[in-house]
């Protein structure tokens, strides 16, 4: 567990450099307050060139429960 920093680049920043530098070419999971912060950190991440899938409560059943969904979750 980490301290959140004040700004959302300076929270984009230290997750990229934090996940660069300790955890490069593993799977993770970050957790966020609401859906929109998830969209918004996986969203991120993948511009940054993570790969990188948003899940959360709000998704369709048949989107949560697809194949692809599985698959990422999976083989990350």
């Amino acid at each position: 567990v980490l301290e959140k920093p004040a700004t959302p680049k300076d929270t984009m920043d230290k997750i990229f450099h934090l996940i660069e530098q300790r955890f490069k070419g593993q799977s993770g999971i970050i957790y966020c307050f609401n859906r929109k912060e998830a969209e918004e950190v996986s969203s991120s991440l993948e511009s940054r060139g993570i790969k990188s899938c948003c899940y959360h409560a709000l998704m369709s059943a048949p989107y949560r429960n697809s194949a692809s969904t599985v698959t990422f979750w999976r083989h990350s």
